[in-house]
């Protein structure tokens, strides 16, 4: 079985930051169990290509700087084949980028955090807090992922929130987490540490500064008489790590306060970046944090903020499989043998209302009517050309009942939730349905779930639940 690919296109340097490239590898780590991941970065630090090669399978390095139109069209000539998911993270991919990679065919996915400009995107990513969707300007089938259930956290930070691993509990140990991103142009990281250093001596402070990090050696030469540790370029594993010794943390409004929010404790903000302005506003606002101005103020408290569920991973995971899906209507000649052999499967006999195998010529037969019935929607549903599921709508009095199945080899990837989904997208244009209706047996717990967080209603019927939703 194939797996569908997906390119993160992103760049990174001492002059524009790390954070496109860190967040964009952050969601590759999610999906990259069940994707094939690759990146697309124009010269890339030495550290970000070991970081990248962690996560991806390869990396393709852009050397020779070009239009930003070019890049598409070249990207699209070069590598694309026409069915891939590509993620573009960072400002210079605009609306016509978008429209140029779509060309192809492919789906497209914009992180974003500023809503500057019309998106063309299949999806768009913005974890910000106070973020809303009257703030874009999108083309109709855009669907945006907006809010803190979509945070972009690595690894060791969606575990802490998911097992709520937290240093709240801790007394006020003095210890003083400073990170301002992967490469602080401006060097700011001196500036703060030096005026936290004259406000608070007595605290032990942590600095974290990335591989994008220019001022290495005048920041050593200004500590050296001072017991500030400072850290290099460190892992998400040790940032977890330093974060949690920590019941302070100055950090820049980016991913890296999310990061020291999935663990708790007291957060002081310091804006470093125009596109940095949502999230302060959002965070103070909200009470999850503090201004720098207010560091050193005792009366401060800790925060819990208890707004990541460390469930990113399977969203996105639903997310980019619901991208990756095509939807076509049954063919009966090319489909006929391929749901024979799905039906009969052992699991979907168990899960079926009829345990007993299926002869060849009664599917046959049946399934010639159903294709020919005007009050009968069936789909097969495929990822990267391969079937992998079907459903089918049976209408009656305005009411469409689903059946629907997953292909054994797909199975265990959370395809139902996907595919009943999408299905149910299909029907926003039919005037002849105005209510869905599913029927699952007791012990089919995931079908249930899928149900569920689907927004369907569950009522009893005999051994049985009854899914209904209103469209």
């Amino acid at each position: 079985m194939n797996k569908v690919k997906v390119y993160f296109r992103a760049d990174g340097s001492s002059k524009i930051g790390l954070g496109h490239v860190i967040r964009s590898l952050a969601l590759a780590e999610m999906l990259k169990d069940k994707f094939d991941c690759y990146f697309i970065i124009r010269n890339p630090l030495p550290t970000l290509r070991q970081q990248i090669l962690e996560v991806c399978k390869s990396i393709i390095e852009l050397e020779q700087p070009e239009d930003d139109i070019q890049e598409a069209k070249s990207l699209c000539n070069k590598y694309f084949q026409g069915n891939e998911i590509v993620v573009l993270d960072g400002y210079h991919f605009v609306t016509d980028y978008q429209a140029e990679i779509k060309k192809k065919e492919n789906r497209v996915v914009c992180i974003d955090d500023i809503h500057a400009f019309h998106f063309l995107a299949d999806a768009v990513i913005n974890h910000g807090g106070a973020i809303k969707k009257e703030d874009y300007s999108t083309a109709a089938n855009t669907k945006l992922f907006l809010g803190f259930s979509y945070a972009l956290l690595r690894k060791p930070f969606r575990d802490a929130a998911k097992n709520k691993t937290t240093n709240l509990n801790k007394e006020n140990n003095g210890k003083v987490f400073i990170c301002l991103g992967g490469s602080d142009p401006d060097n700011t990281t001196q500036k703060v540490i030096l005026n936290c250093l004259d406000k608070n001596p007595r605290k032990e402070y942590f600095v974290v500064v990335g591989g994008g990090y220019t001022y290495l050696d005048e920041l050593n030469a200004a500590l050296k008489n001072s017991s500030v540790k400072i850290l290099h370029n460190i892992s998400a594993e040790e940032m977890f790590q330093y974060m949690n010794m920590c019941d302070e943390a100055i950090t820049s409004p980016s991913t890296i306060s999310y990061e020291y929010l999935s663990i708790g404790g007291t957060l002081y903000l310091f804006q470093i970046a125009d596109n940095q302005k949502d999230i302060i506003n959002n965070f103070i606002n909200e009470g999850l944090a503090y201004p720098l101005s207010d560091f050193g103020n005792q009366d401060k408290q800790k925060l819990d903020a208890g707004i990541f569920d460390g469930k990113q991973g399977k969203r996105f995971v639903r997310l980019f499989l619901s991208l990756a899906l095509r939807l076509k209507p049954i063919d009966f000649n090319n489909h006929v043998n391929i749901i024979h052999g799905w039906i009969n499967d052992k699991e979907t006999r168990v899960n079926s209302y009829s345990s007993e195998p299926i002869p060849f010529e009664n599917h046959s037969n049946w399934l010639k009517r159903k294709t020919e019935d005007p009050n009968c929607l069936y789909f097969i549903f495929e990822l990267e050309k391969s079937p992998c599921g079907q459903l089918r709508f049976d209408i009656e009095n305005e009411i469409a009942t689903i059946s629907y199945l997953v292909a054994p080899e797909f199975r265990g990837m959370g395809l139902g939730y996907c595919i009943l989904e999408k299905a149910i997208e299909s029907l926003s244009n039919r005037k002849d349905i105005k209510t869905v209706v599913g029927f699952v047996k007791e012990e089919n717990i995931a079908s249930s779930k899928f149900f569920k967080t689907l927004g369907f209603s569950e009522s009893k019927v005999d051994s049985s639940f009854k899914y209904s939703l209103e469209i």
